[in-house]
């Protein structure tokens, strides 16, 4: 066991709690292998709801500080404020969260904040950190540069953290790329047009891991009997929240364009807004007998439905780094992807396919071609041969060393 010589607080608004255990499983899992080689404190904030509503909304009955399998985690709770939330929502957490880094602080120095998520997260990281004296680095994962930008009361927010920032990073390549644009962007504004601008910062691209002790592949018919699923015919699996940025509706017509393949069945498991409107729409298209909704799943229960299916499917519009891509190749199943956020990056030829994004013609094709080819499962499998969880937090561990 290596001595513990930093105190490193993790921020995010994602990860698990007692009324959200699957929240943020990912964040969870850096933690847990961070929390092997640093001092860490947890600070997740929630948004305040009064107590009285705790059977209405279960998140009003978090405890302020939980203990989750040996970590401190703090619950800040912090006002949404009606019809301006998205554009305050940085300020309303810094001044729920200072307090509670001031306690912290308190107990024990903090050498380094970590923000993970940049707004609100890491507008608000950055802001106390100028408070309490504490670097602070800043860690993307996906819609927060890909899509938050785009929305003018919170592009100078973003841009201010990053340039305030101690240390940039991000889960993928094409984040990183983001993230740098914003930078350059500002910089020119600032030098009246001008493209001549000041050093550009080195953003480390830290891939999230994958659990290869819980996804690993099994036979496909002992997966199929656990889940109650007909032995025969080919699956095609789709993992993730049904809302308009998974893309869910692509996938739906790609299978009513392979109503030629025998037996072919689609099942979606997760939840959302948008599924009663799927419902409706795979009956619309004659395919409801072909798609089983299968609800929400507990995450522990995830790696029996990959090894169930013939072919994994994200047809997302935008992503960071998709978890569900590394576990399914973890298990050795085949993926079929949109090109979005770190796919290219992680989807090798041997182990997938990858297609433009909203194009259900594309994906239809690419599923075709999937489900005829002989896979070798062992190949897709070692695609991600060494991203681990505890490799994850190694690189986390050496940026924030190189840092300070």
């Amino acid at each position: 066991m290596p001595v513990k010589t930093m105190h490193v607080v993790l921020f995010t608004n994602a990860f698990p709690n007692a009324a959200e255990p699957q929240r943020g499983a990912f964040t969870f899992q850096i933690a847990q292998a961070l929390k092997d080689l640093t001092d860490l404190d947890i600070v997740a904030p929630l948004p305040f709801v009064p107590r009285w509503m705790a059977q209405r909304h279960p998140i009003a009955s978090v405890a302020a500080v939980e203990h989750i399998e040996a970590l401190a985690v703090h619950h800040p709770r912090y006002l949404v404020l009606p019809k301006i939330a998205g554009a305050t929502h940085a300020a309303t957490l810094v001044l729920a969260a200072l307090p509670v880094l001031r306690s912290i602080r308190r107990q024990k120095p903090i050498d380094l904040i970590n923000a993970h998520w940049i707004y609100p997260d890491g507008v608000a990281a950055v802001w106390i950190g100028r408070q309490l004296n504490i670097p602070v680095c800043l860690t993307a994962l996906g819609c927060d540069i890909n899509a938050y930008p785009k929305r003018k009361l919170r592009r100078p927010q973003i841009v201010w953290a990053l340039s305030h920032a101690r240390g940039l990073g991000a889960v993928s390549r094409n984040l990183a790329d983001g993230m740098l644009a914003l930078l350059k962007a500002q910089a020119i504004r600032k030098r009246g047009g001008s493209e001549s601008f000041g050093r550009i910062p080195h953003i480390r691209v830290i891939p999230n891991g994958v659990d290869g002790k819980r996804f690993f592949p099994l036979p496909t018919l002992e997966a199929r009997r656990r889940l109650g699923l007909e032995p025969e015919g080919p699956v095609v699996l789709t993992v993730g929240s049904q809302d308009e940025v998974k893309g869910t509706r692509y996938l739906l017509d790609a299978v009513a364009m392979l109503r030629d393949v025998p037996g072919l069945r689609l099942v979606l498991v997760g939840d959302g807004p948008l599924r009663g409107t799927l419902e409706r729409l795979g009956e619309e298209l004659g395919i409801s007998e072909r798609v089983l909704f299968a609800g929400k799943r507990d995450h522990t229960e995830i790696p029996l439905w990959m090894n169930a299916a013939d072919v994994f499917c994200l047809p997302s519009l935008r992503e960071g780094h998709p978890n569900v891509v590394m576990e399914a190749l973890a298990c050795g199943i085949p993926v079929v992807a949109s090109d979005v956020g770190a796919v290219s990056e992680v989807l090798r030829p041997e182990a997938g396919i990858v297609v433009p994004p909203a194009d259900a013609s594309a994906l239809a094709h690419a599923l075709r071609a999937a489900l005829r080819r002989i896979w070798n499962r062992d190949a897709i499998r070692n695609a991600v041969s060494g991203a681990s969880w505890e490799a994850c937090a190694s690189n986390y561990f050496n940026w924030y060393r190189e840092m300070l």
